[in-house]
């Protein structure tokens, strides 16, 4: 059954506004109610974490509003997001201090890893990303 964002807020945002999980608090079907806009109100300046795994419908202008105003962002969880781009990735990686990366099933491509954008990288998941080759 479906709630409003209003019923979950203070399990999606820690209190400080360092994590953003829809990970633990919120149902994969109900992921797909997700959109740009929404995610945009809850980056901030303060934000470590952000893990949106199977939000299917966050495209590459909320990707690049993070990277804008996400100053802290280490650790990011796209995987399954479909729209997650080469684009968004040179972005974070340009702009973020990234340490943590699970790119799980998204369609990035060599040119984004070739550009640099994994080199600050500890850890990094990127099974199911067919576009990849051992090049990147």
């Amino acid at each position: 059954m479906w709630r409003s964002w209003g019923d979950v807020l203070d399990q999606l945002v820690t209190e400080d506004g360092a994590i953003i999980d829809f990970g633990a608090a919120v149902d994969c079907d109900d992921r797909e109610q997700v959109d740009n806009e929404f995610l945009m109100s809850l980056v901030t300046t303060a934000v470590q974490v952000i893990r949106v795994q199977y939000c299917v419908y966050l495209d590459e202008k909320v990707f690049l509003h993070i990277a804008d105003y996400c100053p802290k962002l280490s650790e990011l969880n796209a995987a399954g997001c479909d729209l997650f781009s080469d684009r968004s990735l040179a972005a974070i990686a340009e702009k973020c201090p990234l340490t943590k990366l699970n790119l799980s099933g998204c369609e990035v491509t060599d040119c984004a890893f070739e550009a640099g954008a994994s080199r600050k990288i500890a850890w990094l998941n990127v099974p199911r990303c067919y576009m990849l080759t051992d090049r990147a």
